[in-house]
């Protein structure tokens, strides 16, 4: 028979030698990250621990099998648009429709001029 001491009793904290806190841990970590990323789904996150105790074939001794699995949001899709068609040889191609800016960059030397009111101002 086990006796039992406040040092031995199994919690949360110490099941598995610190598995399942250390497993939670980990998948929180995941959950964050995925809350924080812009190209994920909005709404909410699961963390799953599961703890499976089961008999084994010597009496008062059971197997203890630790999970943790996150459920994460699904990833935003990105879009995009193809023009298809033949090229000069005949060959089907494809080209991905891309937005040109209507505007020079500033920034990077463009030739945008600020428009001037009347008086000459801009």
């Amino acid at each position: 028979m086990i006796t039992s001491t406040a040092e031995q009793t199994t919690s949360l904290k110490n099941l598995g030698e610190g598995a399942a806190t250390e497993l939670f841990d980990l998948a929180l970590d995941e959950v964050l990250e995925d809350l924080e990323n812009p190209n994920k789904a909005g709404g909410p996150r699961e963390i799953i621990l599961k703890v499976k105790i089961k008999p084994t074939s010597t009496n008062g001794i059971y197997e203890t099998e630790i999970t943790c699995d996150p459920k994460l949001a699904k990833q935003v899709p990105y879009t995009t648009g193809l023009f298809v068609g033949k090229n000069e040889r005949g060959k089907i191609e494809a080209r991905e429709i891309v937005q040109q800016s209507l505007f020079d960059n500033p920034a990077t030397g463009g030739k945008v001029v600020p428009m001037k009111d009347k008086g000459g101002s801009k």
